[in-house]
Formats: structure tokens, sequence, C-alpha cells
């Protein structure tokens, strides 16, 4: 009966420790995912204005013509 509810209380143990494990994995998957989607709206915004500025462009050439 001891013998069981050792193992039973390392089994516990274990589990704990894969739960901390799978936490911290989801957490830092979590930052990462974060930052990627800040650098990916970062760069939507940058391309966005790259697009004005080129519309700009266009139009100044097409009145010159």
């Amino acid at each position: 009966m001891q013998a069981e509810l050792n193992r039973n209380a390392i089994e516990i143990n274990e589990l704990r420790s894969r739960l901390t494990e799978t936490e911290s994995a989801a957490s830092k998957a979590k930052k990462d995912l974060q930052v990627s989607l800040k650098t990916a709206e970062d760069l939507k915004k940058y391309f966005e204005e790259e697009r004005t500025t080129f519309e700009v462009q266009k139009k100044d050439l097409e009145k010159r013509v």
C-alpha cells in the first residue's frame, strides 16, 4: 500500500512538472505570437504609407506628362 502511495505521489509530481512545462511553453508561444502580430501590423502600416507615397508620385508624374 505504501509503495502504491509513493508511486501515485511520484506520478502526481511528474504530472505537475509537465503541466508547468506546458504552461511555460504556452506562455512563450503567446509572447512570440504577440511580437509577430505587432511586426505584421507595423509592416502593413509601412507598406500602406509607401503605397500612398507612390500613388502621389505617380499622379505628379502623370501631370508632368
